[in-house]
């Protein structure tokens, strides 16, 4: 797909086991199996020159993956690339609108899917996650969101993660986990808001550097987690409800548990608490 298929394209992978990693460069590309197929891509955990199975570009908006199974990646089994570092100030975002539904990842070397900072409007929809971590135990989260604004986790499956199922930070706004399933995780099962280096946080509509602004947790069965089933690091009016948490807090934390965020002890870094306020942050993007 790199630099082949045209904007709006659908690529339909009939049945079978593709050993290659995939680049989305174009907006509006959707690939998805076959109705009545299912198709594997697959990568080597150990060739550090295929960061990721999938990688979904800058200028890949609108991007879709529908009923495929993503296997292996030296880092990744998906990854949102950004401009965040080399950017222009008012174009630094990754893809917006990528919507990820009925995928599979699994086996990664690290994280399944990463999330960059300005990668906004990303849906993870009626998937499963599980065994990330196949390299590197160490960090190896089933999703792993720094910064990226209105994110949606719905119906979906994380399971058998190295670290975390699941979390959202770096200041991200507007994120929403519900009914999902998240099971036997190598650290917490949801985290909002955690531990972010200080140059990933937008200043402009978070000068506090909270981690997470708004975020929603609910109506999600989290189970044996080793630390926190849900855990709050520096979150402005996160909201937690209609959960059903079980045997979590193995051997760190509680089952819900308040943080503390450390931002690389940077002097001017925030590291507030958790707190409400009234009216919700925002943060506009182009669509």
């Amino acid at each position: 797909l790199d630099n082949i298929a045209a904007s709006g394209s659908t690529i339909i992978l009939r049945e079978g086991t593709y050993e290659e990693a995939i680049r989305i460069r174009q907006p509006n590309i959707t690939i998805r199996s076959k109705h009545d197929e299912w198709a594997r891509i697959v990568t080597p955990i150990n060739d550090s020159s295929i960061a990721a199975t999938v990688i979904i570009d800058v200028n890949a908006d609108k991007a879709t993956l529908q009923r495929v199974e993503i296997e292996g990646g030296y880092y990744y089994g998906i990854m949102h690339f950004t401009r965040w570092d080399w950017g222009n100030p008012d174009d630094r975002n990754g893809p917006l609108n990528v919507v990820l539904e009925k995928i599979v990842v699994h086996d990664t070397g690290r994280d399944g899917i990463k999330i960059t900072p300005g990668t906004d409007y990303v849906t993870v929809r009626g998937s499963e996650i599980y065994n990330t971590g196949q390299r590197d135990d160490s960090n190896a989260d089933g999703i792993d969101n720094v910064n990226g604004d209105h994110f949606r986790l719905q119906d979906s499956y994380i399971h058998d993660t190295g670290t975390t199922g699941v979390y959202c930070k770096g200041g991200a706004i507007d994120c929403v986990i519900e009914r999902t399933r998240i099971t036997d995780t190598g650290a917490a099962g949801v985290l909002i808001g955690f531990d972010t280096s200080p140059e990933f946080f937008d200043l402009e509509v978070n000068p506090d550097y909270f981690e997470n602004i708004d975020g929603v947790v609910r109506n999600c069965i989290i189970e044996r987690t080793q630390w926190a089933g849900v855990g709050l690091y520096a979150a402005k009016n996160a909201r937690v409800y209609n959960n059903t948490i079980v045997d979590t807090a193995q051997t760190h934390h509680s089952p819900i548990y308040f943080g503390l965020s450390f931002q690389d002890w940077d002097a001017d870094a925030g590291r507030p608490a958790s707190t409400t306020r009234s009216t919700p942050a925002r943060r506009s993007s182009s669509t």
